[in-house]
């Protein structure tokens, strides 16, 4: 069985680093900021 990040067209995640947002909230980017550091390969 591969593992997700070794199949076609997968993409990895990289969390943001730095004061910019992606979000329209703090609240709401820590939220997503947190989900991708558990995806995200580096960390």
């Amino acid at each position: 069985m591969s593992r997700l990040a070794d199949r076609e067209g997968a993409r990895p995640v990289r969390a943001p680093r730095g004061p910019n947002k992606v979000c329209k909230t703090w609240q709401a980017e820590a939220a997503l900021r947190m989900l991708m550091n558990n995806l995200d390969p580096e960390v």
